[in-house]
């Protein structure tokens, strides 16, 4: 067998083997330039992998050098997306020119929004509002989160000074850190894990440091790109608002125009049932009623409609009150004036008590108008057998009775399964209208118990410095 050398497992033979390992990686690591290179990812997990192989090594001791190239990995993989935000912000300036002469060229070429085809049916305006209804959502969303870049462009300056700051700062913590490390007295695993952490963090700083440097920069060109989409989001929103208006009025023309039709067939139903036989006049006045339903709810779509854009429009007031909420608060606070200010916001906002007492009964009317749908349904499958519901009616009847009535019988019948489909389809809208006006309320509701809640809690920071 070979012989052993007991003094390669001695405790000071692996503290003078870790010794030279660690000289041997600091001068090799040395480039002509004077600056130590930085190890790879691959080569702090071996040094990971070593040090918790290394059994001579005391637990306290392994946790402590593996947490400190764990660190360093961190920073390490934080350094290639700064690289490459670099390069991105780069792009987006050396671009933006162009990109801003694009939106200006399209702002100018915008046609005018075209006018809806008035001749059109009720069920294809309905289609086509839907459709303007959905692009006008989506501009909306568009030209919010364009607007949030707007206002992350306009603090930017501050923020990225104070960020810069501290990239430096914490750059310059660990240079020191780095320069005084072999004064201390800790093992030598541990300072060169210590060490590799450090200079990663050095990196990771210089690269941080650099992608703010150059998020400054840029930053007018970006700006001004911004501006540009934003003027061009706005547009956007006009033009499908514009869009969503023309069909609105039509439509609702067109509404009115059919609950009035339909008002008058009741009418007609009524006054026809006054010179019919009992069994063809009870069908004549439930079809005059179900009119009259039907006329009733959709007047109730019209009503609906109304309440979306009222939504809409305090939507749309709040949110721009929230989105300059922040520099409002700034200023008042500098000027002294920062509680008059809140308690008068505070005052402004909706009650939020009657915005869930609004949830609750529309969240009633739509199950009750599901409900009625329902009925509606049912009401059809069993009237799809025409001659059978006939039979039944006129059975009790003499064979001479029923001959006279049954043509006017089934006449009714028909009328009235007409109506009930049409019925059907209106209140299929109804509740999709009501289900809008339910989104819009939450909304509102969200955006008002969020804002109440800065206004409240800037309240309570007033009340505890004071």
């Amino acid at each position: 067998m070979p012989r052993r050398h007991p003094e390669v497992s001695h405790p000071r033979s692996r503290w003078r083997w870790w010794t030279l390992l660690w000289l041997v990686w600091c001068v090799t690591g040395w480039s002509a330039t004077g600056q130590q290179s930085l190890p790879s990812e691959a080569d702090i997990l071996a040094r990971i992998d070593a040090v918790q192989n290394d059994k001579a090594l005391v637990e306290a001791q392994r946790e402590a050098a593996v947490a400190q190239y764990r660190i360093a990995l961190e920073h390490l993989r934080g350094i290639g997306p700064q690289h490459d935000r670099v390069r991105e912000l780069e792009h987006e300036a050396a671009s933006a020119p162009q990109r801003v002469r694009e939106i200006e060229h399209r702002l100018d070429r915008q046609p005018p929004v075209a006018p809806p085809n008035s001749r059109a049916s009720y069920e294809e305006l309905t289609r086509q509002f839907a459709q303007a209804q959905t692009d006008l959502n989506t501009a909306r969303a568009n030209a919010q989160e364009v607007a949030r870049e707007a206002e992350d462009i306009g603090r930017a300056p501050l923020t990225l000074r104070e960020a810069a700051a501290r990239a430096r700062a914490a750059r310059l913590s660990a240079a020191e850190q780095l320069a005084n490390l072999a004064k201390t007295s800790q093992p030598v695993v541990i300072r060169q894990a210590q060490e590799v952490a450090l200079r990663a963090e050095i990196a990771a700083r210089d690269a941080e440091s650099e992608a703010l440097d150059t998020a400054l920069q840029t930053l007018e060109a970006r700006a001004g790109l911004v501006t540009a989409r934003r003027k061009l989001a706005d547009a956007e929103v006009e033009r499908a608002s514009d869009q969503v208006a023309q069909l609105q009025e039509l439509l609702s023309g067109q509404r009115h125009a059919i609950a009035e039709r339909v008002r008058k067939m009741a009418q007609q139903f009524t006054a026809e049932a006054a010179a019919q036989p009992e069994v063809i006049a009870a069908e004549a006045n439930a079809n005059a009623e179900l009119a009259t339903r039907l006329a009733t709810v959709i007047d109730q779509i019209d009503g609906a409609v109304e309440e979306q854009q009222q939504l809409r429009q305090r939507i749309d007031e709040l949110t721009e009150l929230r989105r300059t909420a922040a520099d409002q608060l700034e200023i008042a606070r500098l000027g002294g004036s920062l509680g008059q200010v809140l308690h008068r916001q505070r005052l402004q906002l909706p009650n939020l008590l009657q915005h869930r007492q609004d949830l609750r009964q529309r969240s009633e009317a739509i199950a009750l108008a599901r409900f009625a749908q329902l009925e509606l349904r049912t009401q059809l499958k069993e009237r799809e057998d025409l001659e059978s519901r006939v039979a039944e009616r006129i059975g009790g009847l003499p064979p001479a009775e029923q001959d006279a009535v049954r043509s006017g019988l089934r006449e009714q019948f028909e009328r009235g399964n007409a109506l009930l489909e049409r019925f059907d389809r209106t209140y299929t809208t109804y509740i999709a209208e009501l289900g809008a006006v339910d989104q819009l309320q939450r909304e509102l509701s969200n955006l008002v118990t969020d804002y109440a809640t800065l206004l409240e809690r800037n309240l309570v920071w007033i009340a505890d410095t004071q």
